[in-house]
Formats: C-alpha cells, structure tokens, sequence
C-alpha cells in the first residue's frame, strides 16, 4: 500500500509557495476531443475526481465488453469484488484496451486503518514499465506539467486545507512519504507505478485521496461512484 503523503503547510506558507487552483485552470487537456476509449479514460482519471466515472457512463454500452459495469443515476463504474480487500478490489479487463497505452485491469480499494486513517485508490493497471507509460500517457493527463519523478514513480500531489475550504485542492510540491497525514488536511496524488510483484511488467496509473478522515462532502463529490459513509 502507498502512505504517499504531503507536507503540512500553514495557509500563509501555502499561499506564498502554490496558490490554490481549480481544475479548470491547471488542466493542460481538454479530453472531449479525443475519439480513443482508452485514451479518454486515462485523461479522465487525471484529474481525479467525478469526470472518470462521467466518462465511463457516457461510454458503457462499449465498456462493458471488457468488465461488469455499475450505473448510478449519470455515472458509472468498473466493479471490484470488494473494495476493503486489495486482493479484491481489482478486476482483470477480458480483453486489452487499447490507446496509446493498453489497459488491462481497473483497481478500486478503500481501507480504512484507526492509525493512519481513511484511503481510497482507483485506477487502471496497464502494459509497460513505469517509464514507458509515463512517457506515452503524459499528453494526455490534465496538470501534467507538475508530474514530478520521486524516485521510481511518478506523483501529482495536492492538498486540500479542511479549515480553508474557499482554497480548494493546492498542487503540492512539498512532499514526503510514509507519515500520517496531517491533522484537519486531505492529500490527493496522481501516482504512476510498478504494480505489485504478482504482475512484473505492469504499471498502475492511480488517484489516491486520503487523510485521518475524508468528509463525506468531498467524498461525494470526487467518488460519486460509491456510497459515502
């Protein structure tokens, strides 16, 4: 499991180093114009939020070919066996989908643990070596001109100031790794890494939120594919 995690800084330090941004203004792509299924859903899950589960159900007559699908009201889902067990939470495409990267698999897990707190993971688990992907799938991921290496992966860390709500998510570039998340903050990371040793030569491209606790608020609002607790 990666604890990726953002330094803490006080909102006057924030401001001063990377003032606060919207998605819409950080986006480097606009992914309606794209025409491939598989390049569409990488650029939707770059931004980590709503907009990939909108594409998967603006898609999923075509999408279901290659995974079960779930619909709630406008937004669908790939679905997992169960999303509290890692070993569970990922299931295998029945065939490669294929953009400028193949797709093979779709990951979604949510553990929750009294001492670090809440994580929820989702993503695609795809063909290649870390640097391969990173390389094919960069024009297409929104904000990639803040992907940053951090030894053999790739991040896009923001942080989210529950006391500064007006702020929105920041991009980050202050981080470290394996530490709690601090109090009264969230720290959503696009992360681009060799996937677990069941699988040499896979790559997962994944969002994480995480933090001691995620409101149900921004819960429903990033994750509208599940229930918020």
């Amino acid at each position: 499991m990666r604890i990726y995690v953002i330094a803490y800084l006080s909102s006057l330090a924030l401001a001063a180093c990377a003032a606060p941004q919207s998605d819409s203004t950080t986006a480097s792509v606009h992914f309606e114009h794209l025409t491939n299924d598989a390049d569409k859903l990488i650029a939707a899950l770059s931004y980590c939020d709503n907009r990939l589960f909108e594409e998967i159900y603006k898609n999923k007559e075509q999408l279901k070919a290659f995974a079960p699908i779930a619909t709630n009201g406008t937004v669908s889902h790939f679905v997992v066996e169960n999303r509290a067990q890692r070993e569970k939470g990922v299931v295998k495409f029945s065939k490669p989908l294929i953009g400028k990267v193949s797709i093979i698999g779709y990951e979604d897990w949510s553990p929750r643990f009294d001492s670090l707190g809440e994580f929820y993971y989702w993503g695609f688990h795809i063909n290649g070596t870390v640097d391969y992907i990173q390389k094919a799938i960069l024009p297409l991921l929104a904000k990639a001109k803040w992907l940053k290496r951090d030894g053999n992966f790739y991040v896009i860390p923001e942080l989210y100031n529950l006391n500064r709500p007006d702020l929105g998510w920041s991009l980050e570039n202050n981080i470290t790794g394996g530490r709690v998340a601090a109090r009264d903050t969230l720290e959503r990371v696009l992360i681009i890494e060799q996937a677990d040793a069941s699988q040499p030569g896979v790559t997962t491209v994944l969002c994480t939120v995480q933090g001691r606790q995620v409101p149900a608020k921004i819960i429903q609002v990033l994750r509208p594919d599940i229930k918020a607790h």
